[in-house]
């Protein structure tokens, strides 16, 4: 399987998002599974878009965003979904369905959840000056396919380099 690089802003978004949501999912099984999955994504993309935006971050800059602006923008997500510029098939659909369903009862618990995994990022940060960077080795250590990737990619260091006899 090749796994496509992020190249746009929003790809990083979606991708620091997934990430965010999969370490979650961990305690919230509901945020493994369609359409929630997706839509979870999506929203939280959004925000993290919108926020880079306002920090003036752009591509892989967006993991400079702090924990607590994120959570912020929580607040706002019916703007941040409006100014999100997903492609229909990079989260666009997802985004204008939730646009047009705000206010139903299970948005209302797809947000709730959302403001959850990102209240129990900050509470396992610590400090809410933790940028999304920071998280990284926590999300590498709890979900299982960045444990395999760095297990293939140490396999590879050790192939190529071999220890020397002492």
């Amino acid at each position: 399987m090749t796994t496509l690089r992020p190249r746009t802003t929003w790809e990083h978004c979606v991708s620091m998002a997934d990430l965010l949501r999969q370490w979650a999912a961990q305690d919230d099984p509901t945020l493994t599974s369609e359409p929630e999955r997706t839509q979870a994504t999506v929203l939280l993309a959004a925000v993290l878009h919108d926020r880079a935006q306002q920090a003036g971050l752009e591509g892989p800059a967006v993991t400079k965003l702090p924990l607590v602006d994120v959570a912020d923008g929580l607040q706002y997500v019916v703007s941040a979904l409006q100014a999100c510029p997903a492609p229909a098939d990079t989260g666009g659909r997802e985004r204008d369905d939730l646009l047009e369903r705000y206010g139903d009862a299970d948005v209302e618990v797809l947000l709730s959840r959302v403001r959850q995994a990102v209240q129990r990022h900050r509470e396992d940060a610590g400090v809410d000056e933790t940028l999304l960077a920071d998280r990284l080795p926590a999300l590498c250590e709890r979900i299982p396919a960045l444990q395999a990737a760095a297990r293939r990619r140490q396999e590879t260091l050790t192939s190529l380099f071999p220890e020397e006899p002492s």
